[in-house]
C-alpha cells in the first residue's frame, strides 16, 4: 500500500467531526480524507502531535521533518522506506544524500497530501 495513503489513513482515522463517537470503517479512510479541509488536516496532525506528546514525553517537529512526520502517523521512517517513499512520488534526485532527500521530499508529501500549516 501507498505510504502516502497510510498517512491519508492515520489522519482520516483520527479526525472527529463535533459530536462523533465513533470512527469510520477502514475502508471510507481515504473517502473521509478527500473530504476534509487542509486546516482540518493540519489541526488532526497537530492534536495527534500533542497527544504523543504526553504519551511519548517527545517533541516532534513534524511540521519541518519528514521522518517525525512519519513517525508520528505510524510509518516506518527507516531510510529503506524513505526511498520507496521517493521512487513512489517520482523524486529523482539522489537518493544517497538522505538529508538533502528529506528536505526535497518533505514539501512534495504536504502538496501531495494537501496539508498546509
Amino acid at each position: 500500500m501507498s505510504l502516502l495513503i497510510k498517512i491519508m489513513q492515520f489522519i482520516a482515522r483520527h479526525h472527529r467531526k463535533k459530536g462523533e463517537h465513533e470512527l469510520p470503517d477502514s475502508e471510507l479512510f481515504v473517502e473521509r480524507y478527500r473530504t476534509m479541509t487542509p486546516a482540518e488536516r493540519a489541526e488532526t496532525l497537530e492534536d495527534a502531535a500533542n497527544q504523543w506528546e504526553v504519551e511519548h514525553n517527545e517533541d516532534l517537529d513534524y511540521k519541518t521533518s519528514l521522518v517525525d512526520l512519519m513517525k508520528l502517523t505510524g510509518q516506518d521512517f527507516s531510510l529503506k522506506h524513505r526511498r520507496e517513499l521517493a521512487a513512489e512520488i517520482g523524486w529523482s534526485g539522489d537518493v544517497k544524500d538522505t538529508a538533502a532527500m528529506n528536505q526535497a521530499l518533505y514539501p512534495i508529501v504536504l502538496q501531495r497530501l494537501e496539508i498546509v500549516y
